[in-house]
């Protein structure tokens, strides 16, 4: 099954909305800025954050205040709220600044605010960058037994948390002088709703691929698993796109690599390795990092609607977007997006 995408939303540090969200990908706009926390060293901090949640607010309410704007943006788009029927969320593993209470918390606020209050309706999975695709595979299973229904799929993430910036800058991960390898903490919250092919909603882009997987251990720089992940969203992507009358075009690669050494190293192996599989000279690869910092669990969901909005309003290099996801553990997963069929696709709106 290949689900249709429906609409989407998103909060990010360039956008209130997912059209927002991806112009300002597109057009380049990075605004990092001093916040009001510091370093062992004593230098101020920086960070790429959603400038209409202040800055004081952090943790749970703050993950809570990023993620209900883009739900309730498309439940509106959707209009029959009735047959959106679960809602998957995927929320970060345990860490400094957010316990399992807090997870709770803020399933409990967006259930009370989306669907008052029916527990029923939204199921959090957990996990690193992957958890988006945990979240799409979980969507995807669950429209194969209703395809008469909606399901949304989003994640949101924040690294704005004092606890969580000590916790980084002891491991010398956060960016400044000291750590030129580290990363820019970055946040925000992206949904899709997709519905199944049979539906025969209007689309902005269809869902050819997504699966998650293992490498043997964190540090494993021969990418393996990754490879194969990689190699057969490229090959779900073109084979689609032809069974449509397309003539498959050299993917767009959309990545959440950071400037962290060893994932760089990790994806440089995945590319070299499909060299058989596409065109390097005429591929396009992007990275979240250079445009909104690290936003952690929410860069799938954050890329996918990137990649939707792109491939809707013809923005997109090529007729395919492919998205490669790596967590700082084992985890790897990767997923394909393919333009919607000739016609006209579902409208971008917002309120």
């Amino acid at each position: 099954m290949t689900p249709a995408i429906v609409s989407a939303g998103a909060l990010t540090a360039v956008g209130l909305s997912a059209e927002q969200t991806a112009f300002g990908l597109r057009a380049g706009i990075f605004c990092p800025r001093t916040i009001g926390h510091f370093d062992l060293a004593g230098e101020a901090l920086g960070a790429v954050l959603v400038p209409s949640i202040h800055e004081e607010i952090e943790g749970w309410e703050r993950l809570t205040s990023l993620a209900l704007p883009p739900l309730r943006d498309v439940l509106y788009q959707v209009g029959d709220r009735a047959r959106v029927s679960r809602v998957v969320l995927a929320l970060p593993a345990a860490r400094a600044g957010l316990s399992a209470d807090d997870r709770a918390n803020i399933a409990e606020e967006l259930t009370n605010a989306a669907f008052g209050g029916d527990p029923n309706r939204l199921v959090t999975v957990t996990g690193d960058r992957e958890a988006f695709a945990t979240a799409l595979l979980y969507a995807k299973a669950y429209l194969e037994e209703h395809t008469d229904e909606i399901v949304l799929a989003g994640a949101v993430d924040s690294f704005h948390d004092v606890r969580m910036y000590r916790a980084l800058d002891e491991e010398h991960r956060v960016l400044s002088e000291r750590s030129p390898g580290g990363l820019i903490p970055g946040e925000g919250s992206a949904f899709l709703a997709i519905a199944a092919p049979s539906s025969r909603l209007p689309a902005i882009a269809h869902l050819s691929f997504v699966e998650a997987g293992h490498e043997p251990d964190a540090d494993d720089v021969l990418a393996e698993a990754w490879t194969r992940l990689s190699r057969g969203a490229l090959r779900a992507a073109k084979d689609a796109l032809q069974s449509m009358g397309e003539a498959p075009s050299a993917p767009w690669i959309l990545l959440d690599q950071c400037v962290e050494r060893h994932r760089n190293k990790a994806w440089q192996t995945v590319f070299y390795r499909l060299r058989g599989d596409l065109e390097p000279e005429s591929t396009v690869v992007d990275t979240l990092a250079e445009r909104l910092g690290d936003a952690g669990v929410a860069s799938g969901a954050i890329l996918a609607v990137y990649a939707s909005v792109g491939l809707a309003s013809g923005f997109s290099p090529g007729g395919s977007a492919i998205i490669g996801l790596a967590s700082d553990g084992a985890a790897r997963a990767s997923l394909s997006l393919i333009a919607a069929r000739s016609g006209k696709p579902a409208p971008l709106t917002s309120t």
